[in-house]
């Protein structure tokens, strides 16, 4: 488990300190009918998920902002795990999409069931809590970069209280981006792991 964690954020790591450029707003998350539960192991592998689709979410942004796929490799050129990113890269540079944060999501959504043995139609709960992640690291950059805490809400692609509670909570504390993206995850997911 400490050794998922480290490569968490080791790939969350990946995207500290990079704004991500304006976009449109995202489709809003869909509704969760029911709040999925999850083993530790498949909340270990949906962490894993997690991580991977932040990191090609990074990705996305900087191919919809018009950054080219060798800008983008010089990007990630020190990543530690440079397999996984070149390989994200290729991924991202052939599928076509409308919005980035839709696609990473799509992308969750993909994984689950893949890496995590998660079926679909149980991954709802956890796609939500990756999106919480996605704003904690959002939140996190915002605040490197100087924006006000105001301003960095007025920005979220989900406004709301709960975007709202990230925010505030990342602005009081002093996590970096892998910290505080993995926080927000495991807010979010360590009240369904069945026990």
């Amino acid at each position: 488990m400490k050794h998922l964690v480290g490569v968490v954020a080791l790939l969350a790591t990946a995207l500290a300190g990079c704004a991500s450029p304006e976009a449109p707003k995202p489709a809003p998350p869909r509704t969760v009918a029911k709040v999925d539960t999850y083993t530790e192991r498949e909340y270990t592998l949906l962490t894993y998920c997690s991580a991977l689709t932040d990191t090609a979410w990074g990705i996305a942004v900087r191919k919809q902002s018009g950054m080219s796929k060798d800008e983008v490799t010089k990007v990630y050129a020190k990543h530690p795990n440079q397999e996984l990113v070149t390989a994200g890269i290729e991924k991202v540079y052939e599928d076509k999409f409308t919005h980035s944060w839709d696609y990473t999501v799509d992308l969750f959504r993909e994984c689950a069931p893949t890496i995590a043995n998660v079926p679909a139609a149980r991954a709802e709960t956890a796609a939500y809590c990756m999106q919480r992640s996605m704003i904690a690291g959002i939140a996190q950059e915002n605040r490197a970069a100087g924006m006000t805490e105001a301003n960095s809400y007025a920005g979220m692609p989900l406004p709301g209280d709960t975007t709202r509670g990230i925010v505030t909570k990342i602005y009081r504390g002093s996590k970096n981006r892998a910290e505080a993206t993995l926080e927000a995850w495991d807010d979010c997911m360590k009240p369904v792991i069945r026990r």
